[in-house]
C-alpha cells in the first residue's frame, strides 16, 4: 500500500499541503466550582464526610500527526489539584486505508487518596486495541 506520493509529502502538490502535521497541536481547560452554602451542605448529610469546599479540574491534550494525517499521536489528561489526583489516556490511530482505523492505547489513574475521584480507579488502568470500519 502507498500511503503518499513524494510530491505530496514534499509539500509542492496543489491539493495537499505537506507541513499540515508538522507541530503538534495543545489544549487546556481549567474548571472550578464553589457551593454558595457549605454549611447548609454539611448539615444535609448524615454522618458521611463532605466533601472539599472547592473542586478545581485541569485537562490537557498534546495531539502530533504523521504521515499526512494518517498517523495521530494523542495523549490527553486531566488532573485536580483539590484532590491531587489524575487520569491519562495514551492513544495512537492509524490508518492504513481510508475504511479501517485502529486505534490502540493506554488508560492510567493515580493519585495520593483512594477516596480522590480518578485515584479510586489506580488499580484499574488498562491497555485496549480497538479498530473503526467506515463505508
Amino acid at each position: 500500500m502507498i500511503r503518499s506520493s513524494p510530491t505530496a509529502r514534499s509539500g509542492d502538490s496543489s491539493a495537499t499541503n505537506g507541513n499540515l502535521s508538522k507541530i503538534p497541536t495543545w489544549g487546556s481547560n481549567t474548571y472550578a466550582e464553589h457551593p454558595q452554602d457549605q454549611t447548609a451542605y454539611e448539615q444535609a448529610l448524615s454522618g458521611e464526610n463532605p466533601k472539599s469546599r472547592q473542586c478545581e479540574l485541569c485537562t490537557s491534550r498534546l495531539t502530533h500527526r504523521f504521515l499526512e494525517q494518517m498517523l495521530t499521536l494523542s495523549l490527553f489528561s486531566f488532573y485536580s489539584p483539590t484532590e491531587d489526583d489524575y487520569y491519562i489516556r495514551a492513544n495512537v490511530t492509524d490508518k492504513p486505508s481510508h475504511a479501517w482505523t485502529p486505534y490502540p492505547g493506554s488508560n492510567h489513574f493515580g493519585g495520593k487518596s483512594t477516596d480522590a475521584n480518578f485515584a479510586q480507579y489506580q488499580e484499574n488502568g488498562n491497555v485496549f486495541m480497538g479498530a473503526r470500519y467506515h463505508w
